[in-house]
Parts: structure tokens; sequence; C-alpha cells
């Protein structure tokens, strides 16, 4: 549903879907990863169900968004011990009853100049509390982020990009995640009317985006870093052979599935 008040744009809008879980998530099958942690699926996980509420306000190029995700068999890591040895864990996948999320964006989309700029507030806060060494823990911390992303586009068709982002530490589901930051940047340049593009990007300039979680699971908590190479320089080339859309609108059938593999 949508409808103007004066001059905000406003619409809302329900959904419901239901996400299956990936093939990844059902094989039972373990895998090894050190003499201390092993990892595998659960083939009993069932689908689950979404329901998202949202409401949405523009004014000028301002918009806000509020969205409201329930979420009922949610697929949460859980970590056990290994056929009864306390030194080894097993990670693997459970379905949790129920589990709500709260997402908050405010944002800008102006045109100065040659200038676009995008900057984008949001907070994520989620309503779950789980049982820890038998007592109850609430992991309610939010989220906030800002994301900054801006776009020039210069005389002789160059294009240059560059995109900012920071996350501070919160909760996700049942675990604790720290902070994180990233730098992107991109330049383009564009020939035989904007057909043919030669485009440069740098991925992760400061290299600074690992994955640090605590989870909490039964009497067991699990710290994981990871520190990914996301650090990347590509070169791509594009040239578009036909822009005449095709009258046919479709997507193709079993992309779910697909996506799930």
């Amino acid at each position: 549903m949508s409808a103007p008040i004066n001059k905000v744009n406003l619409s809302f809008s329900f959904t419901n879907k239901t996400r299956r879980p990936t093939y990844r998530q059902l094989d039972g099958g373990i895998e090894y990863i050190n003499r201390f942690s092993y990892q595998c699926g659960n083939p009993k996980l069932q689908p689950t169900k979404m329901y998202m509420f949202q409401l949405m306000g523009m004014w000028k190029y301002f918009f806000t968004q509020v969205s409201v995700n329930h979420e009922t068999d949610a697929i949460f890591w859980k970590t056990s011990a290994y056929k009864d040895d306390s030194a080894v864990k097993v990670m693997s996948f459970e379905n949790v009853p129920h589990y709500t999320q709260l997402q908050v964006a405010i944002g800008a989309q102006p045109t100065i100049g040659c200038w676009k700029p995008q900057p984008v507030i949001g907070m994520m806060k989620q309503f779950y509390t789980t049982t820890y060494r038998g007592e109850k823990l609430s992991l309610g911390k939010p989220f906030f982020s800002f994301t900054f992303e801006n776009l020039f586009s210069l005389p002789k068709n160059w294009t240059l990009g560059a995109d900012f982002q920071f996350t501070t530490a919160g909760n996700g589901q049942n675990t604790f995640m720290k902070p994180t930051n990233k730098i992107d940047l991109l330049v383009r340049k564009s020939f035989l009317n904007n057909n043919l593009s030669l485009t440069l990007y740098a991925t992760d300039l400061l290299n600074n985006y690992p994955d640090r979680t605590t989870m909490y699971s039964g009497d067991i908590m699990t710290y994981t870093y990871n520190q990914f190479e996301s650090r990347s320089i590509r070169f791509a080339v594009r040239y578009k052979f036909n822009t005449t859309r095709s009258k046919y609108r479709g997507t193709g059938a079993g992309e779910n599935e697909k996506s799930r593999m």
C-alpha cells in the first residue's frame, strides 16, 4: 500500500516467505577443521517461515525505512561436544522457534553537480534470549552502521566512485560480532556511446574486514577469528552487443533452488 501525505510519499508492505535450508546446511557429513573442531550439517532442519513488515517514507531526496522481520524455525549455528568428548566440538545448525529483528535506516540521495552522494545511517536490533551455562542470556545489543557511497560523473565519460562502510559491534542471532570497516574505489571510462566500458575496482583498501565472532550455545562459548584476504584489484571490460530489452520479463525458473546450491 502506498499513498502521498502532503509532500511525503509513504508505502507499507507485508511479505510472507518460506526459506528452505541450503544443501550445505542439510549435509550430515562431518568435516574436519582441526583436532579440536568439526563441522557438519543437520538433515532434520525445517524450512524457515518469514514474516516481514516494512514502512518507507520519502521526502525530496531524503528517505527512511523501518522494517520488522519475524521468523519461525529460524536456522542458527550451534556448538556441541563430539561423542561425549569435551575436548572436541562440533559446529552444526539447529532450528530456533522464534526470532525477531528490527531494522531502521535513514539516508539521502541528492545530486550536487557531478557528485551523487548517498549517505545512510542504519540500526539493526534483534530480540532474542538464549540459555548459556544454565542462565538466561539476552543478546540484544544493536548494530549501528554508516555507509557513504559517492559517485562522480566527470567529462569525457569518466566515472569515479568511492564507498565507505563502518559497522559497530553488536549481536546477531546467538553471536556477538566485533566492529568492521571497509573502503572501496572505482574508476570507469566509457566509449562508443557507453556501449564499451573499462572499469578498475579496488576493494577493501585497508584490508580490515575480518570476521570476529563469539558464539553462545548451551554451555559452550566459541570465539572465531577469520582474517579474509579481501583486499583486491579487479579490471573489467564490458561491451553491450544488444541493448534492446526483450519482451520476456521473467527471471528464469528454479532461481531459489539454484541459490540453495
